[in-house]
């Protein structure tokens, strides 16, 4: 059910209140955190996808798409982050267990050769960006934060850099592994 304050909070907000967006933000933060922290299981992490939100909330005008309960929106914005999150995640292990797989089963010099041509391949089908953002973040293994720093880019922008690298590399060595002899 929907209380008064939270129709006029979710007025004040189309309007562009920022005192109203504060009481927002103090009113869920504590919650949303804890959800995304059950999702995710990681302080950093879930402090990382709420900040996110909550600027994405603010810069995109997101309560202009909201009709009746904006907490509710939140929570579910906030699920959604978290489960791509999840997803790239579980993306990176199978990359990272096609890539050991493949040398373990071939640790000759060959099969190391054949896996970074694969990986080269890879990078190359990927824009640029993606292709740097990848490199520093698989490769080098840097934190999504520092990628952004050394790319002089925001944290998103190397997400949304990571997800399509990850989505180009996924497909090409997860074939790689399928098309290998055993």
């Amino acid at each position: 059910m929907i209380s008064g304050n939270d129709i006029d909070l979710l007025a004040a907000l189309k309007t562009g209140s920022k005192i109203a967006f504060e009481r927002l933000y103090k009113e869920s933060l504590q919650l949303l955190w804890g959800e995304a922290y059950r999702i995710l299981g990681n302080k950093e992490s879930a402090d990382d996808v709420v900040q996110e939100l909550f600027i994405e909330v603010w810069e995109k005008k997101l309560f202009d798409k909201v009709e009746n309960n904006i907490r509710s929106y939140l929570f579910t914005c906030i699920r959604r982050k978290c489960y791509k999150i999840v997803g790239n995640k579980n993306t990176l292990r199978e990359i990272s267990t096609s890539i050991e797989d493949s040398l373990t089963f071939y640790p000759d010099e060959f099969a190391v050769k054949e896996l970074n041509n694969e990986i080269n391949a890879a990078m190359k089908a990927m824009p640029p960006q993606s292709s740097k953002a990848f490199e520093l973040y698989i490769l080098e293994g840097k934190k999504r934060k520092e990628v952004a720093s050394e790319m002089g880019i925001s944290d998103n922008t190397a997400k949304s850099y990571l997800a399509t690298a990850l989505k180009i590399a996924r497909a090409k060595l997860l074939n790689f592994k399928k098309n290998t002899p055993i």
